[in-house]
C-alpha cells in the first residue's frame, strides 16, 4: 500500500503547496523566478532538482547543490512552459509535482531521458498495423514503475496469481475496471500480466489509481490515449509530448485536450469534397484574404486541360504518389485548391485509375540466372513493354505465351513417342479367336502382317521421353495391334494427348507463381484518370450563369485587395459592377452566391509554417525619414505581419536536385542566392508601422472558464524580431507599435483580463540597448543611440465590436481592458490605440457611433487622453463608408471640439492595392475619362482623410515592388507632403534630398562627430588664450574656423534633414552667436594685451 499512498498523497502535496506558497492560486509559470530562496515546506529540493536534470537534460552544477536556487527556479520555469498542465492545481506546486515524478522514474531507470528523447522512440512503439490500438502508451502514461517496466522492456511481473489479495482504492478500481473494458482482458490477473511494472503488486494497484484518476477526471482519455490516432500524432510531435506523456496525471490531460482540440472528429462519412472546396472558418490572425490576378484567372479563365497535361500525358510513373507529384505541378497552374485536392483523391483514391501493369525489364532480364524460369526468359521477354490497365490482362497474356511455348513442347514430345512407338513396332501374332476373314464366304486374302508394340518397343520408347506422367500413361497402356505405323502412331496420341492440358495448366500456374514477381504497377494517364480530371476541369472555370458574364473586367478592382476579415472582403465583392444583359438590362444581384462562395475560397489565404523561425534583419528600405507633412498629426500607418519575413532557412541543405529530371530545378549557387530577408518598410511612405501577428486566443474554446487558457499566440516572432523592427522604424524617424489581436475579448474574466494585461505590459517593455557588448553590439545601437529601446505604443484589434448603442458585447470589459492597459504603458510615456472593423454600410447613417467609448476618447481633466489612435477597417465602397463613418460620429454624444478631437483620432485603414480601377462617380454630364479615372477613387479618399480624419492606413503594409505602391505613394506626397523652398529647383532639390536621404537616418552619427569636433574646437579656443602655439594653431592655421564651420555644416544638416529635431537648430543658433561673442571678445584682448607670447 506504500506505493498507492505514495501515488495518493502527491495531490494532497501539491494542494497543500497551493496554499503553502503567497498568491499560488494565481500564479503562472512566469512567477516562478519571482519566488524567494526559501524551498516551499514540504518540498524535497534534491529531489526537484534530479528531476529538473532528467527532464531538462541540464547537468548545471547549480542543480546540484540542494538549494531553491534562481537557477533551480528558472529550469522549473522552464518545465513549467514545456509540459503544460491541466486540473485545478496551480502551475508552480503542478512543476514542482512534476520534478518529483521525474525524479521517481530517475531512482528506477537513471537513462531513462536518453531513451524516450531519442529520434523514433515513439515510432518505434507504434504497431505496424497504423489503425491497431496501442496500450503500451497507456503503461507510459501511468506511474514510474509501470513506465519503467515499459523502458526496460522488463518481462518480471509482481506476483500475479495472488491478485485478489490486493485491496483496491476505488479510483484503482475503476482504473482496472476501464481497461479491461478497452484491453479486453478477462479478469486482473490477465490484466496484471499484460500491464507488468517494476515492483510489486502495491505498485501495479498505484498504476490503476493512475489511470482510473486520469479516466475520472476526462471520461473516455484512456480510450484517447491507446488510439492509434493519438500515437500517431504523439510521434510527429516535439519531444515535449513525450516528457507530458510521463509526467503528472495534469500533465497527461493536458495532452488528451490538446490532442482531441487538434484532431477533428472522425466521421464514417467521408464529405464529398475536400475540406478546401469549402469556405473553412477564420483562423485568427493565420488566416486573411488576400485576391489576385492568380486568383482572378483561376475564377474567369476556362481551363486548357491539353496544355497543362502535354508534359505528363506520355509519362509513366512507379508509384502513385509520384504521379500525383507530377500533376500537381501541371495542374497547379490551371487548377485552385478545392480542384487540386479533387484531383489528389482520385488520383490516389482506392479506384486507382491512373493504374496500370506492365513487366519489370530487369527482373525478367534476372530469369536466366534462375535455373527455374531460364527457359521462360525467352518467352515473357517479347512483352516487356506491354502496358495493360490491369493485372489480370497481363497475366493472361503471359500465361497465353507460356501455355503455347508448353503446349508445343508437350505435343512434339508425344511426336517424338509416336514416332518411336510405330518405328520399334515388331511383328505380332494374331491373338483374336476368330480369323480376320470369315474363309467360308471369302477367299484367302493376302492381308498384311500384325505389327504391335513389344516390350522391347516399349523400353525404345520410354528412353526417348523425359515426362514422367508420359511414360506411366504407356507403361499402363494397353496398345492396338495394327497392319500399318500409323496406326500405332495414333494409339500413342490419343493415349498422351488427354493429359497435355493439365500438365499446362499445372505448368503455366507454376511458372506464373514465379514470374508474378516481375508484374509491376505502373502509373499513367489513362482516360479513366484523364475523364476524372475533365469532370473536375468543368467546375474550376467560370460558373456558366448570366452573371459571370464580363466577370475578368468588372473584378479587375479587387486585384491585389488584402483584408485581415472575410468580412470586408465580403463588401468588396458586394461592390463589385452588376453585368448587364445583351438587351443592357441591369442583372441581379451582381455576383451569385456560387461566385462569391468560389471568389471567397480562392482569396482565403492560410500562413503557411506558422511555427517556423523568421529571418530578422534592418527592415529599412534604402530611403530616408519619414518626410515632413503639412499636417503633423496627419499619419500614414502600416500594419507589418510576421509573415512578411520569410522561413529561416534550415541548418541541413536541400538534396541535390536529379539532373535527369527536367522538372527538377538547379540547385542555387549558396555564394550567388543569399537568403531572402524580410520584406523592408518604405518609410518614406509610412510614419507609423505596428508588428501584426500577436493573438490573444484560448487554447480549448469549448472548455469552462478555468480549462480554456487564455495565451498569447505567436509571440516568439515578436522576441526575435522586435530589436530589428523598432531600430529600424526609430532610424528612420517612425513610430513603432506592436499590435495584439483581442480574439473573445467579450468573453474574457477579470483574471482573464488581469493576464491579457500583465502580457501586453510585458512584451511592450524596453529591450536592452546592445544586443551583445561587443563591436558589432556597439555598431548595432549607435544609429539609434538617443532614440527610446522600445516600441512607441500598442495597437489593440477588437473583433466583433459594432460601435453601437444596443451592442450586445459586454463593452465593459473593453473599457477596463484598455484603461488598464493605458495605466502601465503611461508611465513609459507609451500610448495605447485601437482598431475596430464594425460595419458601416449595413447600417444606416443615424446610428450613434462608439458614444460606449466616450470616456476613452476624449481628454480627461489631467488633459491626457486614453485612446490615442482609432484605426478603422473601411469596407467598400469608400466613397459611401468615409461619409457614413462621418455622419454617425456627427450623430453621437460628441460635442463641439469633443468631436473634432475624436475625428482628428481616426484612422480609416485601406488595403495596399486594388485601387487602380476603383473609380470615382463623373459628375452629371461629365464624359468619362479612362486615364484620368484610374485611382481617383483613391486620391479622393486622401484628400478627405486629410480634411476629417487623422491620416490614412494599410493593412498590410505596400510592398516595395507592389504594382500600385509607386502611385499611391506619389499622390500622399503630393497631397500631405511639406515641399522645401527649393522645391522648384530640381537639380538642387536632387542634391538635398540625396543628402538627407543618407543624413537623417545616420543623424547619430553626425550628432556624435558634431559633439566632439565642437568639445576640440571649444578645448582649442579656451587653450589660445594661455599658450601661443595653441594660439598658433587654433587661429593662425584655422583649426578652429575650419572645426567650427564643420560644426555649424553638421548642425545645418541635421536641421535641415531631420524636421522632428529639436536640439540641433537650438545649438545652431547659439553656436553662431557664442562664435560672435568669441570673436568680439578676441578683437578687445588684442587691442588690450597685445599679441600672446
Amino acid at each position: 500500500m506504500i506505493a498507492i499512498l505514495e501515488r495518493l498523497s502527491r495531490g494532497a502535496r501539491a494542494a497543500a503547496l497551493a496554499l503553502a506558497l503567497p498568491g499560488a492560486a494565481y500564479a503562472a509559470c512566469s512567477e516562478i523566478a519571482a519566488l524567494d530562496a526559501r524551498a516551499p515546506e514540504g518540498v524535497d529540493i534534491g529531489a526537484v532538482q534530479r528531476g529538473l536534470r532528467a527532464a531538462l537534460q541540464d547537468d548545471d552544477p547549480r542543480l546540484q547543490d540542494r538549494l531553491f536556487g534562481r537557477y533551480t527556479r528558472a529550469a522549473l520555469e522552464r518545465l513549467c512552459l514545456a509540459v503544460p498542465r491541466a486540473g485545478s492545481v496551480p502551475d508552480i506546486p503542478g512543476t514542482l509535482a512534476l520534478a518529483e515524478d521525474y525524479d521517481r522514474l530517475s531512482a528506477l531507470m537513471p537513462l531513462w531521458p536518453e531513451t524516450v528523447l531519442a529520434e523514433g522512440f515513439l515510432a518505434a512503439l507504434l504497431p505496424e498495423n497504423t489503425g491497431a490500438p496501442n496500450p503500451v502508451l497507456l503503461r507510459l502514461a501511468a506511474t514510474p514503475p509501470m513506465i519503467a517496466g515499459v523502458l526496460m522492456a522488463t518481462s518480471i511481473r509482481p506476483d500475479c496469481g495472488v491478485i485478489d489479495t490486493l485491496d483496491l482504492t476505488p479510483t484503482a478500481a475503476k482504473g482496472a475496471e476501464t481497461l479491461m473494458r478497452i484491453t479486453g482482458a478477462t479478469s486482473l490477473e490477465s490484466l496484471c500480466r499484460a500491464f507488468p511494472v517494476d515492483g510489486d503488486l502495491d505498485d501495479f494497484g498505484a498504476a490503476l489509481a493512475a489511470l482510473g484518476s486520469i479516466e475520472a477526471a476526462r471520461p473516455g482519455a484512456l480510450q484517447v490515449l491507446q488510439s492509434p490516432g493519438f500515437g500517431t500524432w504523439l510521434a510527429a510531435g516535439p519531444s515535449e509530448r513525450v516528457l507530458a506523456l510521463l509526467g503528472t496525471d495534469d500533465a497527461v490531460l493536458h495532452l488528451v485536450d490538446a490532442y482531441l482540440a487538434e484532431t477533428p472528429a472522425e466521421t464514417d462519412t467521408p464529405p464529398p469534397l475536400p475540406a478546401s472546396c469549402g469556405i473553412p472558418p477564420e483562423n485568427g490572425v493565420l488566416t486573411y484574404m488576400s485576391f489576385g490576378q492568380r486568383q482572378l484567372d483561376l475564377l474567369t479563365d476556362r481551363v486548357d486541360l491539353d496544355a497543362a497535361l502535354a508534359p505528363v500525358a506520355e509519362s509513366s510513373f512507379v508509384t502513385a504518389d509520384a504521379q500525383w507529384k507530377a500533376l500537381r505541378v501541371a495542374l497547379s497552374t490551371v487548377f485552385d485548391a478545392c480542384a487540386l485536392d479533387q484531383a489528389q483523391a482520385l488520383t490516389l483514391g482506392p479506384d486507382r485509375p491512373g493504374e496500370m501493369f506492365t513487366l519489370d525489364p530487369g527482373k525478367v532480364a534476372a530469369f536466366k540466372l534462375d535455373p527455374m524460369l531460364s527457359a521462360r526468359e525467352p518467352l515473357v521477354a517479347p512483352l516487356i513493354g506491354i502496358v495493360a490497365p490491369r493485372r489480370e490482362d497481363l497475366r493472361a497474356g503471359i500465361e497465353t505465351a507460356l501455355a503455347t511455348a508448353l503446349r508445343a513442347a508437350l505435343d512434339a514430345e508425344i511426336e517424338l513417342a509416336a514416332a518411336t512407338a510405330a518405328g520399334a513396332a515388331e511383328p505380332v501374332e494374331d491373338v483374336r479367336d476368330v480369323p480376320r476373314v470369315d474363309e467360308a464366304q471369302f477367299d484367302q486374302l493376302d492381308l498384311p502382317p500384325l505389327i504391335g508394340v513389344t516390350d522391347a518397343s516399349m523400353i525404345a520408347v520410354l528412353e526417348t521421353l523425359t515426362n514422367d506422367a508420359f511414360k506411366a500413361e504407356l507403361e499402363a497402356g494397353p496398345f492396338m495391334v495394327a497392319t500399318n505405323p500409323d496406326l500405332i502412331k495414333g494409339d500413342v496420341r490419343a493415349l498422351l494427348r488427354p493429359l497435355v492440358e493439365g500438365q499446362v495448366t499445372e505448368g503455366v500456374a507454376a511458372d506464373m507463381a514465379l514470374i508474378d514477381g516481375a508484374i509491376a504497377p505502373v502509373w499513367r494517364l489513362t482516360p479513366e484518370l484523364r475523364g476524372g480530371i475533365d469532370r473536375i476541369a468543368r467546375f474550376s472555370g467560370a460558373l456558366d450563369d448570366p452573371t459571370a458574364a464580363e466577370l475578368a473586367t468588372r473584378m479587375r478592382s479587387l486585384v491585389g485587395l488584402q483584408y485581415p476579415t472575410r468580412r470586408l472582403f465580403g463588401a468588396a465583392l458586394a461592390d463589385v459592377p452588376p453585368a448587364q444583359s445583351a438587351q443592357g438590362v441591369t442583372i441581379e444581384p451582381n455576383l451569385s452566391e456560387a461566385l462569391i462562395e468560389r471568389a471567397t475560397a480562392l482569396a482565403l489565404t492560410r500562413v503557411p509554417d506558422p511555427a517556423e523561425p523568421r529571418v530578422t534583419a534592418q527592415l529599412a528600405s534604402d530611403c530616408g525619414c519619414v518626410p515632413e507633412r503639412v499636417d503633423q498629426d496627419t499619419n500614414v500607418y502600416g500594419f507589418y505581419p510576421f509573415w512578411l519575413s520569410p522561413v529561416k532557412p534550415t541548418a541541413t541543405p536541400a538534396p541535390p536536385a536529379d539532373p535527369a529530371d527536367p522538372a527538377a530545378d538547379p540547385a542555387p549557387d549558396a555564394a550567388d542566392a543569399p537568403p531572402p530577408g524580410p520584406e523592408p518598410i518604405d518609410f518614406g511612405l509610412l510614419s507609423q508601422v505596428a508588428f501584426y501577428g500577436l493573438e490573444f486566443a484560448y487554447e480549448f474554446p469549448g472548455k469552462p472558464v478555468g480549462e480554456r487558457n487564455l495565451r498569447l499566440e505567436n509571440v516568439g516572432h515578436w522576441t526575435d524580431m522586435k530589436r530589428d523592427f523598432v531600430t529600424s522604424a526609430h532610424r528612420h524617424r517612425a513610430k513603432a507599435d506592436l499590435a495584439f489581436e483581442m480574439r473573445g475579448w467579450s468573453d474574457w474574466t477579470d483574471t482573464e483580463i488581469a493576464d491579457a494585461v500583465e502580457r501586453i505590459d510585458t512584451q511592450s517593455q524596453p529591450f536592452t540597448r546592445f544586443r551583445t557588448l561587443s563591436w558589432q553590439g556597439l555598431r548595432e545601437a549607435l544609429p539609434t543611440l538617443f532614440d527610446p529601446a522600445r516600441v512607441d505604443g500598442v495597437t489593440l484589434i477588437f473583433e466583433d465590436y459594432d460601435g453601437r448603442p444596443d451592442s450586445q458585447l459586454n463593452v465593459g470589459k473593453m473599457v477596463t481592458l484598455i484603461e488598464q492597459v493605458q495605466n502601465r504603458l503611461s508611465e513609459r510615456g507609451q500610448s495605447v490605440n485601437v482598431a475596430f472593423d464594425f460595419a458601416l454600410i449595413d447600417v444606416g447613417g443615424r446610428q450613434e457611433l462608439m458614444n460606449d467609448l466616450r470616456e476613452l476618447l476624449i481628454r480627461g481633466r489631467d488633459k491626457e487622453k486614453t485612446i490615442d489612435k482609432i484605426l478603422v477597417f473601411l469596407e467598400r465602397p469608400t466613397t459611401e463608408t468615409k461619409k457614413r463613418l462621418r455622419s454617425r460620429m456627427e450623430r453621437g454624444d460628441f460635442r463641439g471640439a469633443e468631436r473634432s478631437e475624436v475625428l482628428r483620432s481616426i484612422i480609416p485603414v485601406l488595403p495596399p492595392a486594388g485601387h487602380e480601377f476603383v473609380e470615382q462617380r463623373p459628375l452629371p454630364g461629365e464624359a468619362p475619362d479612362p486615364a484620368r479615372q484610374k485611382f481617383s477613387q483613391f486620391a479622393d479618399d486622401v484628400v478627405y482623410f486629410r480634411d476629417n480624419f487623422a491620416g490614412i492606413g494599410f493593412w498590410p503594409i505596400p510592398l516595395l515592388d507592389g504594382p500600385e505602391t509607386a502611385r499611391l505613394s506619389g499622390i500622399l506626397s503630393a497631397e500631405w507632403n511639406r515641399h522645401k523652398p527649393d522645391a522648384d529647383f530640381a537639380t538642387l532639390r536632387a542634391r538635398s534630398a540625396a543628402v538627407c536621404t543618407w543624413a537623417c537616418p545616420n543623424r547619430a552619427y553626425l550628432t556624435l562627430a558634431a559633439m566632439a569636433l565642437f568639445a576640440l574646437v571649444a578645448l582649442l579656443t579656451w587653450r589660445s588664450f594661455y599658450s601661443g602655439t595653441v594660439d598658433y594653431i587654433a587661429f593662425r592655421l584655422g583649426a578652429v574656423w575650419v572645426g567650427t564651420a564643420v560644426v555649424v555644416a553638421l548642425l545645418f544638416v541635421l536641421t535641415r534633414c531631420d524636421f522632428r529635431a529639436f536640439w540641433p537648430p537650438l545649438l545652431l543658433y547659439a553656436l553662431v552667436a557664442m562664435l560672435a561673442a568669441i570673436m568680439l571678445f578676441d578683437i578687445i584682448q588684442r587691442a588690450r594685451n597685445g599679441p600672446k607670447p
